[in-house]
């Protein structure tokens, strides 16, 4: 069986001994890690707020089928949830597009 070497140890700080280590790449990479920080709160943020908002429509849409009376009510009704849940999915897609660009 062949053994593979254990990778290097990623340094902790910037370490003059290893070339592709140097003070400019440690602070691009700073940045970027920040950014990607930032980045992913906003989606986090995003998606919780979409989900708290779908689950108070599911659970307002629950008790009007509940209320429904006859085929036809239940019929529209569904038809109106799918319609309106469909906008929103497609208008969240939107958003995390947005968020994904910036």
């Amino acid at each position: 069986m062949t053994r593979h070497a254990e990778p290097p140890p990623f340094p902790a700080a910037p370490d003059a001994s290893m070339p592709w280590w140097n003070a400019g790449s440690y602070g691009a990479f700073a940045d970027a890690y920040g950014r990607w920080i930032r980045n992913a709160a906003r989606l986090q943020e995003e998606s919780m707020r979409f989900t708290r908002t779908r689950m108070q429509r599911n659970v307002e849409a629950a008790t009007g089928f509940a209320a429904c009376r006859t085929p036809q009510e239940m019929i529209a009704m569904q038809s109106q949830y799918a319609s309106e849940a469909m906008r929103d999915y497609m208008d969240e897609g939107r958003r995390v597009v947005e968020l994904l660009k910036a």
